[in-house]
């Protein structure tokens, strides 16, 4: 007797999937309240009578499929995965913060690029004549190319935009009326350079300061400290120099039926099994008064099968409790962040994706799985010491939700006070049932339930930011 053991011993691993139904090496492995790889089957009866008033006389299984409800703690870095198995879409997004805005306010989802900056030489503007005319600009070292269009400041004669022609080394072209003019050397020219492109998925509150952060997902290029970010409708300064330790994650739903897939891996000391093309059913995460934010997902995967040899290996991560989390309601997405929190017990936030299997003649295990209607829920308890909350369900008022933890027990990641969060906000929540606590000697409570909505304007139901130091992504 060599083998017995009790279930905390054994190991969840998760591998992500590069081609859906492969087997990967586990990429991370879980700390688990609970959860064990179970084998599902389905099975077809033959009740055939052969002259007996017994019942069966065979059963064949017919379907052969694996389940894993894993629970635990929720944490700062490997909860990740789950987020992108739950929502189907990553980013790894730049923290940055925008100063000396002008012409214009950012705005979720501008398209951004980079601005070049290029001083003008201390030296004249000289007539190239021709038809049209075209005067030759001494610039330096410059980055221009033919038909770059520009933006010249701070000239006398040549202020405005501009395309570059006859680009070489040190001077460019630009098509306008010669005036003599020698440049100070303090003259800027202006480019938005496409080699860096990216999306502002995101404008944010967070901290202990009061501070506009801006999360950009790189779509091209590398953004770096000091460049000038423009969408051509407004241009800004970027500080990235304070945030380069934060790494920002940001997951949405992707809108498809075949979101991510992993192989999942159970090691004990029995015997260590996975279960290839498997993916998240439903996710949950919740707080409680009194406790850690919790979570629970529901995994579904092909049949069960040898493992291998594991060495699970675990990371120390940083937990989350109810103490640190805060819930919010706004008319809006962008009003969230100048909204209170509300006083609550409790709350639950869960993602339902209805998984459908696709099983084809010749086997009895599925041959893929995929996801179906997409759909959030949330519920919350709270006090009844105000009508608001009553009222929003009286009449039909669709409102913002925040569900905020910030883990402000640690170490600031940066100075700017940034600290190990979780961001879940619901674009637009239907509020669809409400109790109220009628035991005469309680305090009153409220209890109320909704359903996520998509938001046309905004482009989302729910999206997810996670923050942490973890600079490989998910």
């Amino acid at each position: 007797m060599w083998n017995e053991h009790i279930g905390r011993i054994s190991a969840i691993g998760l591998g992500k999937e590069v081609t859906a139904g492969t087997s990967e090496a586990p990429s991370v492995w879980i700390p688990k309240m609970g959860g064990v790889i179970v084998p599902e089957f389905e099975s077809a009866i033959d009740d055939s009578g052969y002259g007996t008033i017994d019942e069966v006389y065979d059963t064949q299984t017919t379907k052969n499929f694996s389940k894993l409800t894993l629970t635990g703690i929720m944490r700062d870095d490997f909860i990740g995965h789950l987020l992108l198995g739950a929502l189907g879409t990553y980013n790894q997004v730049a923290c940055v913060e925008l100063s000396s805005i002008t012409s214009g306010t950012p705005a979720r989802l501008d398209v951004v690029m980079v601005y070049e900056t290029q001083l003008l030489d201390n030296a004249a503007a000289v007539d190239k004549w021709g038809a049209p005319n075209m005067v030759e600009i001494p610039a330096t070292g410059h980055p221009f190319t033919d038909g770059d269009s520009i933006v010249i400041v701070g000239s006398t004669n040549y202020n405005g935009t501009f395309v570059v022609a006859n680009a070489a080394t040190n001077t460019f072209e630009i098509e306008t009326a010669y005036n003599a003019e020698t440049f100070a050397g303090t003259e800027i020219a202006t480019w938005p350079d496409t080699t860096w492109t990216g999306i502002l998925k995101k404008i944010f509150k967070t901290g202990t300061v009061d501070t506009d952060y801006y999360f950009v997902s790189t779509t091209t290029g590398t953004l770096v400290d000091a460049d000038t970010m423009t969408d051509d409708t407004w241009t800004a300064l970027v500080d990235l120099a304070t945030n380069s330790a934060v790494k920002w994650h940001f997951f949405e739903r992707a809108n498809t039926n075949t979101h991510q897939t992993y192989t999942m891996y159970d090691d004990d000391p029995v015997a260590s099994v996975k279960s290839t093309y498997s993916m998240i059913n439903s996710f949950e995460m919740s707080a409680e008064v009194g406790d850690f934010v919790k979570f629970s997902a529901e995994f579904r995967g092909k049949k069960m099968e040898a493992g291998g040899s594991l060495t699970p290996a675990y990371t120390s991560d940083n937990p989350f409790l109810a103490s640190m989390a805060n819930v919010y309601f706004a008319t809006n997405e962008w009003a969230l962040n100048a909204a209170t929190a509300s006083c609550m017990q409790n709350f639950r936030v869960a993602v339902n994706k209805n998984l459908a299997d696709i099983q084809c003649f010749g086997t009895d295990d599925i041959n893929s799985l995929h996801n179906q209607q997409f759909n959030t829920e949330w519920d919350l308890e709270a006090l009844y010491n105000s009508a608001t909350l009553r009222d929003l369900v009286i009449d039909s008022t669709k409102q913002a939700v925040r569900f905020e933890i910030l883990n402000d027990s640690t170490t600031a990641i940066v100075a700017a006070q940034l600290y190990p969060s979780i961001i879940v906000d619901l674009a637009k929540a239907g509020f669809k049932e409400r109790t109220k606590t009628d035991a005469n000697n309680d305090i009153v409570k409220q209890t109320m339930g909704y359903s996520g909505e998509y938001d046309a304007d905004n482009l989302f139901q729910i999206e997810i930011l996670l923050l942490n130091v973890n600079s490989t992504g998910y």
